[in-house]
């Protein structure tokens, strides 16, 4: 892979022991207010299996539930079903689309997720495209284990932050009356009204 987000590549070269697997996630987020209570999952859209298959391997070793889908469509179908996958591993181009109808699908699921573009080679034009468009990162091959687990390590922990904050939410929202049930009763408005006497 050629960058990581916010140029931590040659930081984090010297840290990569100490990254293991997404199973301590939950110990390093918890700090944050995340507790991890289910298995994190990827969603891997792409027609070129042979081309993921490097990346689908090493997710797993990092012991993500991984699932693969050729198109758009059928990205859809997963981001929007009951359970939707916290990471998304995309393809450029799609027998329907491209890397962007797949980041604007992503971004109406059911719940938070990141998206990382996957590109066979370095380009800067469509690298700021993508970050613009809302990609979490975008990354080449050779993928390699230690910055794949920072990758997905950080885009995680973001994912389920931002779960935590919506549910947080929603919490919220059912505790709290909306407004038409904090409004005093209109016959009690038109008594003190000066103007009505």
């Amino acid at each position: 892979m050629s960058r990581f987000r916010n140029g931590e590549a040659a930081r984090l070269q010297g840290c990569a022991g100490e990254v293991t697997s997404l199973r301590t996630l939950e110990h390093s987020s918890r700090s944050r207010g995340v507790v991890m209570s289910e298995k994190i999952s990827a969603l891997l859209v792409s027609d070129e299996p042979e081309f993921f298959a490097p990346l689908k391997s090493l997710l797993q070793s990092q012991s993500l539930e991984t699932r693969e889908v050729p198109s758009c469509g059928e990205a859809l179908l997963v981001l929007w079903g009951k359970q939707p996958p916290h990471l998304v591993f995309t393809g450029i181009q799609l027998p329907d689309g491209t890397w962007a109808e797949v980041i604007s699908v992503a971004g109406k699921a059911g719940a938070a997720n990141n998206v990382i573009v996957v590109s066979r080679l370095v380009d800067v034009k469509l690298y700021v495209e993508a970050i613009e468009r809302g990609a979490y990162d975008f990354i080449t091959p050779p993928f390699e284990a230690w910055e794949l687990r920072h990758i997905v390590r950080r885009a995680t922990e973001n994912v389920l932050e931002r779960r935590a904050e919506a549910r947080r939410s929603r919490q919220d929202s059912a505790t709290t009356p909306d407004k038409e049930s904090r409004r005093p009763p209109q016959g009690l408005i038109v008594a003190l009204d000066p103007a009505a006497s």
